[in-house]
């Protein structure tokens, strides 16, 4: 780490009012280690990924994303597949990915922890998926779902996060459970031998991370970024009490099964509809992106991601 640009969301998270003077106490912090910093404003949803491929064309050896998940994932557009680290200060509402990294909740607290982690080159997973007629693509860190969590996505606005925070997400996800009608689809994976299964699923969840943070903390044991694959979450069953069990295993941090729910580890997924036109949703990293059909790939050393010489 030499030469730091540093993004930063004006409009993620709550509190956006102290945004300015919290980035540049974290740029501070790289500074007197003798780094040089460049902090930029992302201009917007989609943008972060041509900004970060400027900063990376100037000669930036490491992006610092102080946001939150959401544009973490835009800048990971642009830093795919490069030679240069990505790191994150929590700073918006979902920060799922932080958590997994263990990063301090203050800005400058978690730029030291930086200066402390080593980049280690991991795996990164990319979805396929229909947007407005046309197919598209997108990388993803952490998880990219299909089913009632990428529903949750699409209904929880960016004005409801910014008001409310997570309480907007666990207020949908009580919402949907009770009264959500779980769409089904069909699912083929290729399982940990190699051979392609195919099922019926109400939910596919892709996951990446360890520790998604907050209550569903444990959403996935045995996912972890430095393995080159996903642990799917397959939900074969559209039972709301199942769903429900599932849910509440993981706030009380048990392993234990739930009927009708499998945890696969697999490398490749496709999950499309059963009827000509029927809705099924699909989100990455938390943002709803678009419908089916939807592949989801697991590809090799495609990231230099900072983190703890611990792990």
């Amino acid at each position: 780490m030499q030469k730091v640009a540093l993004f930063y969301n004006p409009a993620s998270g709550r509190r956006s009012e102290r945004r300015v003077h919290v980035v540049e106490g974290a740029a501070s912090v790289f500074r007197a280690s003798g780094k040089e910093v460049l902090v930029e404003v992302t201009h917007g949803p989609g943008t972060a990924a041509a900004q970060v491929r400027d900063a990376l064309a100037k000669g930036c050896d490491t992006v610092v994303i102080a946001g939150g998940d959401g544009t973490i994932n835009d800048a990971l557009q642009g830093l795919a597949g490069s030679d240069a680290a990505l790191g994150v200060i929590p700073m918006g509402t979902g920060n799922v990915l932080a958590h997994d990294l263990g990063l301090a909740s203050r800005a400058s607290e978690a730029a030291k922890q930086l200066l402390e982690f080593q980049s280690r080159r991991i795996a990164l997973g990319r979805v396929e998926f229909s947007d407005s007629g046309s197919r598209a693509s997108r990388w993803f860190i952490a998880v990219a779902g299909v089913g009632g969590s990428a529903r949750l996505m699409y209904d929880v606005h960016a004005g409801l996060k910014g008001r409310h925070g997570m309480a907007a997400y666990y207020f949908q996800m009580a919402r949907l459970a009770f009264l959500h009608r779980f769409e089904s689809f069909d699912v083929e994976y290729r399982n940990e031998a190699g051979t392609m299964q195919r099922c019926v699923a109400a939910e596919a969840d892709a996951v990446r991370i360890t520790n998604f943070g907050g209550l569903m903390r444990r959403w996935a044991w045995g996912a972890e970024l430095q393995r080159n694959d996903a642990q799917l979450i397959l939900f074969s069953t559209s039972s709301r009490a199942r769903f429900l069990h599932y849910t509440l295993e993981r706030i009380l941090g048990s392993k234990r099964r739930t009927p009708g729910v499998e945890m696969i580890f697999t490398k490749e997924i496709v999950c499309t509809a059963q009827t000509p036109g029927q809705r099924i949703y699909a989100e990455a990293d938390g943002e709803y992106i678009g419908g089916p059909p939807v592949k989801i790939g697991i590809v090799p050393n495609m990231l230099n991601l900072l983190m703890s010489a611990k792990v």
